[in-house]
């Protein structure tokens, strides 16, 4: 089995919600740290197990006290820092920030987190200038030198790819047709 990797999510939105909700059903991803300023423990389980948008959490909630919770069994942290380079990731052993606040999505701002001990991060909102990958479109050239990148889901990437794929696979078919006599 692979090893567990252990990450922070900063900002508790519905993205932030969601990432929390699939790392809490994987075996292989543990979520250390949770950062909003505007939350705390309690309220991060009552955005978690009433989610408007992703209906009614069934696992275990437990709120410790205002900086820590219990989800479906494994603790996590909750901080409320606004400053990225405040947010102790090396502390809680996050080696992957999800960045999913939508404030920190350059490359200068989500490396604040990097700062704070963090090994990468992970911006999951339109970033101007981190390079951003699609599953399926371009994820073959991530270099492991790249300490930021953006995984926006793209809509468009994934439709400009496919269109890429149909020319280049009729051009294949012109190109290389049996002489017709």
């Amino acid at each position: 089995m692979a090893a567990t990797r252990q990450i922070g999510i900063n900002g508790f939105g519905r993205i932030g919600r969601l990432v929390l909700r699939i790392a809490t059903a994987r075996d292989d991803i543990d979520v250390v740290a949770v950062n909003d300023p505007f939350i705390d423990a309690k309220y991060m389980a009552y955005m978690l197990k009433y989610d408007s948008t992703h209906g009614v959490f069934t696992g275990t909630i437990n709120v410790i006290d205002d900086s820590t919770s219990k989800i479906n069994g494994k603790q996590i942290k909750v901080e409320s820092k606004r400053n990225p380079e405040e947010i102790p990731w090396g502390y809680h052993g996050a080696e992957y920030v999800v960045e999913s606040s939508g404030v920190f999505t350059t490359l200068d701002k989500a490396s604040a987190h990097l700062k704070a001990g963090a090994k990468k991060v992970v911006i999951l909102a339109p970033s101007a200038d981190a390079p951003m990958f699609v599953v399926g479109v371009n994820e073959k050239s991530y270099k492991s030198n790249m300490d930021v990148v953006d995984d926006t889901s793209n809509e468009e990437a994934i439709e400009i790819n496919m269109l890429r794929r149909s020319i280049a696979n009729q051009m294949e078919r012109d190109y290389n047709m049996p002489e017709i006599q």
